[in-house]
């Protein structure tokens, strides 16, 4: 899904990431600074002056005229202070090149920093940063640090990706009910997307009830299996099997012309000989980067096969093919 992040700050209009526009949302309550060096009261009042300031030139409101410039330099003085509102809102400058350069590092950096402080949408932005490895090298299991620190905070957005990685085993070990928990949650938190998660889901937990019975006798010889107690393998393991995608990949001129990116997910069958089949995609991005993404999972090479009770066996596995435009 397209991730959005919805945050407020001293009754200012919200700001969105993650998106090409500042949007109108609801207000909530402004996240508490906590500081990373003891500061003074007059720091901190000073820190949250500027952030305000700041903030109204960002979004243009709130009796402000939209100034990139100037908001780039009120936020910066603000998160200098260790102003975690502005930290955050600094770092989706930084994101999006709002006033300045783009700049990705520098947004990983500032996002960081506002996380650490509990900002819940800094926590689902860095997250999506090591997701989709921008600024920072990818990390699937710091993406899933994140996304579950933002997600215990009732970001919906969070538990809807959080419950994607659990539900695929990307980045965690495979949990089906945990997924199941969060999608809800985020169906509850007005994620359109989660009920089509839940569904999803729910197939695979049936699935894998059908087949507890197999763990204690012979393996079915035309069953696949969701998880069994050996997982197919990569040859080389997980960060050759990155690079293998790395170096495969041709993004789509159409794509590429119209900067579309994002992350397509993969479902196939690894038989037990290792070789691939039936791929599919399970959530798309475009029609170029879902068939190009079925092209290199097809041609992958063969991988060490599931096992059950010692026996190869056919696994469902599912994959993470990420397009990304520098």
């Amino acid at each position: 899904m397209r991730r959005t992040f919805v945050f407020a700050l001293f009754a200012l209009p919200t700001v969105v990431c993650h998106s090409q526009e500042i949007e109108n949302a609801a207000t909530v309550d402004t996240v508490l600074v906590s500081v990373e060096r003891q500061l003074s009261a007059d720091d901190i009042a000073r820190a949250k002056e500027l952030a305000t300031r700041g903030i109204g030139y960002y979004t243009g409101k709130g009796g402000y005229t939209r100034n990139f410039e100037k908001a780039l330099d009120l936020l910066t003085q603000a998160a200098e202070l260790q102003n975690a509102d502005a930290e955050c809102i600094l770092a989706h400058m930084y994101e999006n090149g709002n006033g300045v350069e783009k700049d990705y590092a520098v947004a990983a950096q500032w996002y960081r920093k506002a996380a650490d402080k509990n900002v819940v949408m800094a926590q689902n932005s860095l997250a999506y940063f090591y997701d989709e490895g921008l600024g920072v090298d990818q990390s699937f299991v710091e993406a899933v640090k994140w996304y579950r620190k933002a997600a215990d905070n009732n970001d919906a957005s969070a538990q809807y990706n959080l419950a994607d990685m659990l539900a695929n085993g990307i980045g965690v070990e495979k949990d089906l009910e945990q997924a199941l928990m969060y999608s809800r949650k985020a169906s509850a938190g007005g994620v359109r997307e989660a009920s089509a998660q839940i569904n999803n889901i729910q197939r695979q937990i049936s699935l894998e009830k059908a087949q507890q019975g197999g763990e204690s006798g012979p393996a079915d010889v035309d069953a696949v299996y969701a998880n069994v107690q050996e997982m197919p393998q990569y040859p080389g393991g997980n960060n050759v099997l990155l690079e293998y995608l790395r170096a495969n990949i041709k993004y789509p001129q159409i794509c590429r012309e119209n900067r579309i990116q994002g992350r397509v997910l993969v479902s196939f069958i690894i038989n037990k000989d290792g070789s691939i089949e039936a791929p599919r995609v399970v959530r798309g991005v475009h029609e170029a980067l879902d068939y190009e993404a079925l092209r290199v999972i097809s041609e992958m090479p063969v991988w060490e096969p599931g096992r059950l009770n010692g026996e190869p066996v056919r696994v469902m596995y599912t994959i993470p093919v990420n397009f990304r435009l520098n």
